[in-house]
Formats: structure tokens, C-alpha cells, sequence
């Protein structure tokens, strides 16, 4: 197949180095094309600018998009998420008549649900805050795209380079155990591994919320993350130094995601910055 990744970043260039790798012809459409992986083929496009539609390799079969927002302000949200979207769909529908597949990367912003609530694909969404209500608009979209599509609700990405947890815990960043916060979070390589996984399944649902078995309290994540890196040696501030933000604090469930028979290489945060942690500790030295 011809697949292109659409704002080709750090999730879109893991998922199109998989793909390239099963024997697919990967195109990456981002800016800033020098950072793309090898294996993947470059289009160097602003997709809230640019005429899209002559770089579009007319036979294309299948589009991951897959941007970022470039900033936490409302007009960077909607620019990645609506503008870049419809204008690439626009340019598609006119050049590429062959394209059978359209998969998009939201987030679980779209959730309005908070004290621990359990939430699903099923689950109302009443966003009460713009990144997620911009998420809701590009989400419908898709769904009036006419085209076979599938979205992906990611819960917290993190894995390689991804500090920022870390980096509070170890500067003293603090969670209180009452009233319970949950966190929800989907390991970047799994996420990426999951989009691809979908790619030949002609049973795929149209929306699956993308986060691991184990929504887990942050009091217990950062006990854990704290008494890790103390074991190592290295140096911590005191607790209570740094300050905790607001959490959404709700249980994502991935049980959609689980029946398609799929395995995550990391069901729980342990797990996942265990893998993570020979990275970190490099990046840290004591």
C-alpha cells in the first residue's frame, strides 16, 4: 500500500518506519522533513498553508494523521486539528480517487467525566475546555469524510524522551493519596503499534480509546517513580518542593482495544518506565 502520515512527528515517524518495514510505501508530510526517518519518503508541507493537493501521490490508499498541536493556545489547537485536516481532506478528495482508509489520533481531552469516573468509547463527551472541544470538531470530521476511517482516543502518550513526569518526581513534585487522582496513559511504542496493527483488520471500529490496562493512582505512580530513583542514587529534592497540576482524574478503559486480540508491550506504567529506565538514568546521571 501507499500510506501517508500527515504531520509526520515522533508518533507518526514510529508508525510509518513499522509500516516501511512490513513493505509499504511511506510518505511523511511535515515541515521540517530533514527530521523524518530514513525509510520514510518526504513531503514538505505546511498543511494550514500549503496547495496540497500536487504532492499527493494520486494512488494513495491509506492517510494517518497524526499532528501535534505547535502550542497550548486555542489557535494552534484548531490550526493542527482543523484547518490542517480539512485542507488535506479537501485536497485528497480531489486528487487521490483510490483512497480506501483515513485514521486519526485524538485524545481522551474529549472527555468531560472527572472524580474516577470509568469512561469508554461509548462514554458522553462534553468537553469543557477548547483543546478538547477543537479534538470533538476534527473528530466529526473525519466521520463526515465518507471515508472508512478509524479514530484513535490516546490517553497520556510517554516513552523515550518523554521526561516530563520524571522530572517532576525528581524535583519534588507531589501527589496526595486522598482523594485518589487517576492517571491514564499509553506507552508511545504501543500506540504506534496499535495504529498499524489496525491497518489490514477490515473489522476495525470507527473509535477506540488507546491507553493501558491500569489507570493508576498519581499518589502511587510518584511513590514508585520517587523511591525508584532514590534507589539509584540519584539526587532528589524534597518532597513538596515542586507543584502537582490538575489531573482529569478519570479511569480510561481499553477494552475495545483488548478485543481485537492486540498486546501491548506495556499493560501498566511499571512496566513502561521500567523500559524507559536506562534512558533516563543516562540522561541523569548521579
Amino acid at each position: 500500500m501507499k500510506v501517508l502520515i500527515a504531520g509526520c512527528g515522533d508518533l507518526g515517524g514510529r508508525i510509518g518506519t513499522m509500516l516501511a518495514a512490513q513493505g509499504h510505501l511511506v510518505y511523511g508530510m511535515r515541515r521540517t522533513v530533514s527530521r523524518l526517518p530514513d525509510q520514510i519518503q518526504p513531503l514538505a508541507a505546511d498543511m494550514t498553508l500549503d496547495t496540497l493537493a500536487p504532492l499527493l501521490p494520486a494512488d494513495l490508499d491509506v492517510i494517518y494523521y497524526t499532528a501535534a498541536a505547535g502550542g497550548r493556545e486555542e489557535a494552534a489547537y484548531r490550526a493542527a486539528y482543523v484547518t490542517g485536516l480539512s485542507r488535506l481532506l479537501a485536497a485528497a478528495k480531489t486528487r487521490c480517487p483510490n483512497l480506501k482508509r483515513l485514521f486519526f489520533t485524538s485524545s481522551t481531552s474529549v472527555y468531560h467525566q472527572g472524580g474516577g469516573a470509568e469512561v469508554n468509547e461509548d462514554s458522553p463527551t462534553e468537553p469543557t475546555r477548547f483543546g478538547g472541544r477543537i479534538l470533538l470538531e476534527a473528530e466529526n470530521l473525519v466521520r463526515e469524510s465518507g471515508l472508512d476511517h478509524t479514530i484513535l482516543r490516546l490517553s497520556g502518550i510517554y516513552g523515550p524522551g518523554r521526561f516530563w513526569l520524571l522530572r517532576s518526581i525528581r524535583d519534588g513534585a507531589t501527589y496526595a493519596p486522598n482523594p485518589v487522582v487517576y492517571s491514564n496513559r499509553i506507552h508511545i511504542e504501543d500506540a504506534a503499534r496499535f495504529a498499524v496493527f489496525l491497518l489490514d483488520r477490515s473489522d476495525a471500529a470507527p473509535l477506540y480509546l488507546v491507553s493501558d490496562d491500569v489507570p493508576a493512582p498519581m499518589a502511587e505512580i510518584a511513590d514508585w517513580l520517587r523511591d525508584k530513583m532514590a534507589a539509584d542514587g540519584m539526587a532528589l529534592a524534597a518532597p513538596g518542593a515542586g507543584t502537582s497540576p490538575g489531573r482529569a482524574n478519570r479511569r480510561c478503559r481499553n477494552a475495545r482495544l483488548r478485543a481485537t486480540g492486540f498486546s501491548l508491550h506495556y499493560p501498566d506504567y511499571r512496566a513502561g518506565y521500567q523500559a524507559l529506565w536506562p534512558q533516563w538514568t543516562a540522561a541523569n546521571p548521579r
